[in-house]
């Protein structure tokens, strides 16, 4: 059981740590090329990534077949925004704390995401990709 436990974190950590590339890209591109504002560019990410990383840790992380895939993500983004709550609150301190820092909102991401990771990997775990018995 605490392996299966370890694998499913891993794997997590790879579905997560990816979604985090890719939020990078994101914001560095709506940020720095695009000219948006940051705080907005982080909402625009993170719905991104939700999408993201449902699929990917239904399909790879949790290997789920629950055939209800709408009211899977429905339930998913629901969820999810506890998560993404604090990581936008960690992101939004951070990046007025970390204002004079090169790419401080790079980092502020990185914070935000490190801080939820946690919290969504439990809820992904033991609610919304629980297998049943």
């Amino acid at each position: 059981m605490i392996t299966s436990f370890i694998k499913k974190f891993y794997k997590f950590s790879l579905v997560g740590g990816s979604a985090l590339c890719i939020d990078f890209i994101l914001l560095i591109v709506m940020i720095d090329y695009m000219y948006m504002d940051p705080y907005l560019s982080k909402i625009i990410s993170m719905a991104i990534m939700i999408f993201y990383t449902w699929y990917f840790n239904r399909t790879f992380t949790f290997k789920n077949k629950n055939k209800n895939r709408v009211r899977q993500i429905i339930q998913y983004y629901l969820f999810m925004f506890f998560g993404l709550s604090i990581n936008y609150l960690i992101y939004s301190l951070s990046l007025s704390y970390l204002e004079n820092i090169n790419y401080n909102y790079l980092v502020s991401s990185a914070l935000g995401s490190a801080t939820a990771m946690m919290i969504n990997f439990c809820n992904m775990n033991f609610i919304i990709f629980k297998k049943k018995a």
